[in-house]
């Protein structure tokens, strides 16, 4: 039991510093030590950190507000970066992301469809406006396998093209739609399509939890098939791989975490490419190893961009998305060099 309280409280103040409350992780771990009931001598201490009516609103702020924006970030990054490793084994191109195949766009044109039609309420605990942007994710995973795979056999380019076709279409009808909202409409739009964890509540971590950590077990499951993969289709099938099965596990697996990220969050580009090359080039190609840590760096990497959004310039909180594209896009004109460079060496 005390060792347990005490892994609970050095990880509290590990999360409780990422969460940047202006004080130290100390308070954090003290108040959940506090709430767990961790003897006299723990209880001690949580006093001792901090006094009674502190206690108090700290609780409040700690376990209503910031707990879950911490757990959604840590959700949607590791969702989001383990997308990128499949789309990048499946596509076999190093410039793929959760975002090429037009999934983002569907959930983005089905969140403000919502908002246009100002349903805001919830059905059955889940929000119009999640439950709106999940199904018009799934539309879009469908309509891209629909078109990239004709007489049922998928090719990387089919898939990447039919991508660009469904994201260019869905965002001009989302673009249609905001230059048609109001004032006040417009501007919950612009702000939604920018990312952001502002919106977090235990209500979107519970109905993401489960199905990302569902697809990330598939995804993990076909982590050799994935290696196998990266030697091209007729070596694999060569290996024993059932290369179509495969294809369409992992295309629909990873389209379905990020349906699920960007209906909680918003569409938060970078992650999915940034992650797992810095993670590819630490540990190497191996599926098995490299989507779990991709996963673990993923949702550390968006909580440290959440954090600096929030307390990194000031009073005004910038949406995560911003963070990431700064970040992200740099790393992407890099990659695009060093890959060009590549090739004209090969």
């Amino acid at each position: 039991m005390v060792v347990g309280l005490l892994v609970v409280a050095v990880v509290c103040m590990l999360v409780g510093s990422a969460a940047g409350w202006g004080r130290s992780g100390r308070a954090f771990a003290a108040t959940v030590v506090s709430r767990m009931g961790g003897g006299e001598w723990w209880e001690g201490w949580a006093k001792g950190v901090l006094r009674e009516a502190e206690m108090s609103t700290l609780s409040t702020i700690i376990f209503a507000e910031r707990l879950p924006r911490v757990l959604l970030g840590v959700i949607v990054g590791a969702g989001l970066a383990a997308a990128g490793v499949v789309f990048q084994g499946l596509l076999r191109n190093p410039l793929a992301s959760p975002y090429i195949l037009g999934v983002s766009a569907g959930g983005a044109l089905g969140a403000v469809t919502a908002m246009r039609l100002s349903l805001m309420g919830a059905f059955m605990g889940l929000s119009y406006m999640t439950g709106f942007s999940f199904v018009g994710a799934l539309a879009a995973i469908a309509l891209v396998y629909w078109v990239g795979s004709p007489g049922g056999r998928t090719s990387s380019v089919r898939l990447i093209l039919a991508g660009v076709i469904v994201n260019a279409f869905f965002s001009s009808v989302t673009m249609f739609l905001n230059y048609t909202a109001d004032f006040t409409q417009s501007r919950r739009i612009v702000t939604w399509l920018m990312g952001g964890l502002y919106l977090a509540d235990y209500a979107r971590v519970w109905q993401s939890l489960p199905w990302v950590a569902l697809g990330l077990v598939v995804l993990w499951a076909i982590s050799r098939d994935l290696n196998v993969l990266s030697f091209g289709d007729q070596a694999a099938a060569q290996l024993g791989v059932s290369v179509e099965r495969a294809k369409r596990v992992a295309f629909f697996g990873g389209s379905l975490v990020t349906g699920v990220c960007v209906s909680v969050s918003g569409p938060i580009g970078f992650v999915g490419l940034v992650i797992p090359h810095t993670m590819r080039f630490i540990f190497g190609p191996d599926h098995r190893l490299l989507l779990p840590t991709s996963a673990i760096a993923g949702g550390g990497f968006l909580v440290a961009c959440d954090t600096l959004a929030r307390v990194g310039f000031g009073a005004a909180e910038l949406p995560v998305g911003v963070i990431t594209a700064f970040v992200g896009g740099p790393f992407f004109v890099w990659l695009l060099r060093r890959s060009g460079r590549r090739r004209l060496a090969g």
